[in-house]
């Protein structure tokens, strides 16, 4: 998975790469399902990692969710982690999705994943929100 570990959500419990999950060596994917999505899945703002989506769905479904939200993202960190899923052979129960808002923008840019937005407000992201709008 791409590591989103540039956020610095430190008051939240995270695995190596920043994802709101045990760590992904730890995980019986098989056994799995897997939740994609931006801050809405990651639980930004939520101190409680059993009040996440991940770990609602868990608890109806009686299996894992392993959470790959990332807070603030477009749709191509989904993407790509979904590719990665495929190319390390990654076969979970099944997968859900939440889409971002058509808004929101990543980009690769030296090695860091950034997120464009509507609340962007200086440098790239201000002039990627100004061409948004």
């Amino acid at each position: 998975m791409i590591d989103i570990n540039y956020t610095g959500n430190n008051d939240h419990n995270t695995n190596a790469l920043g994802y709101r999950a045990k760590e992904f060596s730890e995980v019986d994917w098989n056994n799995s399902y897997v939740i994609q999505g931006c801050s809405a899945v990651f639980g930004l703002g939520l101190p409680n990692d059993t009040d996440t989506v991940s770990e609602c769905l868990s608890r109806k479904l009686n299996k894992p969710v392993i959470n790959l939200g990332i807070s603030g993202s477009g749709i191509q960190p989904q993407y790509m982690n979904a590719v990665e899923m495929l190319e390390e052979n990654i076969k979970p129960l099944g997968v859900f999705i939440v889409y971002p808002n058509i808004h929101r923008f990543s980009l690769m840019l030296d090695g860091c994943l950034e997120n464009f937005g509507p609340w962007s407000a200086s440098g790239h992201n201000k002039k990627y929100a100004q061409w948004m709008s």
